[in-house]
């Protein structure tokens, strides 16, 4: 009886250390606060828009280096997270936060790994300082088996336990259109009726190879007239290093595509969810060929809207297709394979895109999916 959840006084109070530009951050914290729980959230930048009753603190002293700044908002979260009663504190990616949560104490600390944080650190040190944080953790949240495999394998046989757990994606939203929602988003986004539109919804950075998409697109143009390519510019980091050479990268990936004229589209703002949801009813599919990944949530809406995604040979897209979603899967050397790939992509009926989206939606419910983890933290809680 002492690990029952129900037991627990709630709601509960719950210290959210992450970007608050993201939108995992942004919609995780919303769903908690309707929840009832008292939320508070820790960020480098303020949030682009109000996320309900949620308390929300930035960093200290913003005119000083990051690095400077790092240490001294780990410090000032201690202090904070002292003078709280906080059930549980749930930390989003494990970039900086693996410095600036090293001070919080392992009991209710919560660990949502997202992907390239841990498979991919920028050095040593960061390394060091995530397998840290993970063996202090109560909990760690992943949403694949392989990034639960990674994270055993870092923690080298403590048993800190490990939640699979997808988040889902919003069915109202991320959904198949019907021919004439298909049609009128078209006709939003200046696309041809007729043309077969690839979308690529990730952000334009080296870990998504988003140049190498734009190299095989236009040599798979020579033979598909009829092609045309939709480009997000997507999540800018904090990290001025990160942001800079994101910039650069973007600059050259956009440079070539815009070569292509009017068979590519480029699209550098921040989209809401439903102009996101208006850009996957106007696809035909989706390309997705990172480096690393977990179950990424874009590439779930894009299934959830009945469309094909063309995605890297990587563990966690492997999951997916074996688990039956409509997913081609494209090894290396990734250009010619990309390259084959949409010269073979067609335009799917809205009768075959409902039956795609409806085998995934079943599954994907972010209400349900975001329900059994708040579950999982009450569980947590109850255990301090």
């Amino acid at each position: 009886m002492a690990d029952d959840p129900n037991r627990l006084r709630t709601p509960l109070t719950i210290l959210i250390v992450g970007p608050a530009e993201s939108v995992h951050v942004s919609r995780w914290t919303r769903f908690l606060v309707k929840r009832g729980h008292k939320v508070m959230l820790y960020t480098e930048r303020d949030p682009p828009e109000p996320l309900g009753a949620a308390e929300t603190r930035r960093w200290p002293l913003g005119w000083l280096p990051r690095t400077v700044r790092i240490f001294a908002a780990a410090f000032a979260l201690a202090w904070w997270r002292r003078r709280m009663r906080v059930d549980i504190t749930n930390v989003q990616s494990m970039g900086a936060n693996s410095v600036v949560t090293i001070g919080l104490p392992p009991r209710g600390l919560v660990l949502s790994a997202w992907g390239s944080d841990l498979l991919q650190p920028s050095s040593a040190v960061q390394r060091a300082l995530v397998r840290h944080g993970l063996r202090r953790a109560s909990l760690v949240l992943t949403t694949s088996c392989d990034m639960a495999s990674r994270v055993r394998d870092l923690l080298d046989g403590r048993p800190t336990p490990i939640r699979v757990e997808s988040w889902g994606v919003d069915g109202s939203l991320f959904r198949p259109p019907t021919e004439m929602e298909r049609s009128e988003a078209r006709a939003r986004w200046g696309l041809p009726d007729e043309a077969v539109v690839v979308l690529s919804p990730r952000s334009v950075k080296p870990l998504y190879r988003t140049r190498l998409i734009v190299d095989a697109f236009a040599q798979a143009c020579a033979t598909r007239t009829d092609l045309r390519l939709v480009l997000l510019a997507g999540f800018e980091p904090a990290n001025s290093r990160a942001r800079a050479i994101g910039v650069a990268y973007r600059r050259a990936a956009w440079a070539a595509a815009r070569t292509l004229g009017d068979r590519a589209i480029l699209i550098d703002e921040t989209l809401a969810p439903s102009e996101m949801a208006s850009l996957y009813w106007a696809a035909d599919a989706v390309l997705s060929v990172p480096l690393t990944d977990q179950r990424a949530s874009s590439v779930i809406e894009a299934l959830c809207a009945g469309l094909l995604v063309i995605g890297a040979d990587i563990p966690a897209y492997r999951e997916l297709r074996d688990e039956g979603h409509s997913i081609t899967l494209v090894d290396d050397p990734l250009v010619p394979r990309l390259v084959e790939a949409l010269r073979s992509v067609e335009r799917p009926t809205i009768a075959e895109r409902t039956d795609r989206g409806r085998r995934t939606q079943t599954n994907e419910d972010q209400a349900d999916r975001f329900k059994a983890i708040e579950s999982t933290l009450l569980t947590v809680a109850s255990r301090r």
